[in-house]
């Protein structure tokens, strides 16, 4: 439902942050609140699934291997990139409703309270019924990092590699451990192991950790662990307001562009925010003067305005031409010349004066 804006582009919709990192901050456990050794011992076990799956040996002296994968999966999504499970990948996937509808808050706190969301610290989710199936089934037939979606198997790969913190695979195993994988990973004939194998067993515990996390087998664990997710599902959408999560229990999504007036819905760069008691809602200049004779022909309500393809400007009906009707009747060339201005001059480098002396 795009609108057309009448006026410059707002601030919110120029530079616009990612409130997840913000609410994550806020939480400082990240976005599924549990470290590095609290996987679940259900994840644990489809992963060595997965190497018997694909003939990889696999022993019980090297389980840390498989628990260090799949943490580093878990830890990408946690706080590396925790936008990861929400686009094209899980149940839940954040949309751009943001930018084309009007969310009211109410009855929060139980106070008879209505406000309207500042798009610019608004972020919307929904529930998606199937996609975490259909993402799952072509993950789980394409095996490795490379096959996951949003590129998230290089961010795993650099968090693998100490790319991202610091801290490599391997210092999350012991020198048993390592000893085992290397033993485990040492071709016939040779009394070197192969690095890229080692590597290669912590690659596909990390694929599969990630496959189980969004996946449906993780379905639990996400709602468990992100009320974000857990929203979503129960009501079919959510909205995260400055590091809150509301419920359409406490929100009303309105057919109308954000920061537009609420009483004629026209998204101008004179919309400005407004308190009635406690209802806070923006309205336009047109509307807040509504029932008082304009300052002159050329305004609307107690503003000049130059965007004639709102439905408010007094040279609206001139269509693409209503530019040219309000620069002709209140423009800065006109009122140059009617008093006599000396001309315009040039700013910068070239200081010359244009139509004067």
């Amino acid at each position: 439902m795009a609108t057309e804006r009448h006026g410059p582009d707002p601030e919110w919709n120029k530079d616009r942050g990612e409130w997840m990192y913000n609410w994550i901050s806020e939480g400082g456990n990240g976005m599924l609140g549990c470290g590095w050794h609290e996987i679940p011992d259900m994840c644990v076990d489809f992963i060595i699934e997965q190497y018997h799956r694909f003939g990889i040996p696999f022993t019980k002296e090297i389980l840390d291997v498989a628990r260090v994968g799949g943490m580093a999966a878990f830890h990408w999504a946690d706080s590396g990139d925790p936008y990861c499970l929400f686009w094209q990948c899980s149940d839940v996937e954040m949309t751009g409703d943001w930018s084309e509808y009007t969310y009211e808050l109410h009855d929060l706190y139980g106070h008879n309270y209505c406000k309207e969301c500042d798009p610019e610290n608004l972020e919307t989710f929904v529930y998606v019924p199937g996609q975490c199936e259909a993402v799952f089934e072509s993950c789980l037939a394409r095996p490795g990092l490379e096959a996951l979606p949003n590129c998230v198997g290089e961010g795993i790969r650099d968090l693998l590699l100490g790319e991202y913190n610091g801290e490599e695979c391997w210092d999350g195993i012991d020198s048993a451990t390592e000893i085992a994988l290397k033993q485990l990973c040492t071709d016939p004939g040779s009394s070197v192991a192969n690095t890229r194998k080692m590597v290669a067993y912590f690659e596909l515990a990390a694929w599969a950790g990630f496959l189980w996390l969004a996946g449906p087998l993780g379905r639990d664990f996400r709602r468990e662990h992100n009320p974000i997710i857990d929203t979503a599902m129960a009501y079919g959408e959510a909205i995260l307001v400055e590091a809150s999560i509301i419920s359409p229990e406490n929100f009303r999504k309105i057919p109308r562009a954000p920061q537009s007036c609420y009483r004629c819905g026209v998204p101008a760069w004179c919309v400005e925010l407004t308190q009635d008691g406690n209802v806070t809602r923006y309205v336009c200049s047109s509307c807040s003067n509504y029932g008082m004779p304009p300052v002159s022909p050329m305004h609307c309500g107690t503003l000049y305005c130059k965007y004639s393809t709102c439905p408010h400007n007094p040279f609206f009906a001139h269509g693409t031409a209503g530019i040219y009707a309000a620069a002709r009747a209140n423009g800065q060339l006109v009122g140059m010349a009617r008093n006599g201005a000396g001309g315009l001059v040039l700013r910068g480098e070239d200081q010359r004066m244009i139509g004067g002396v």
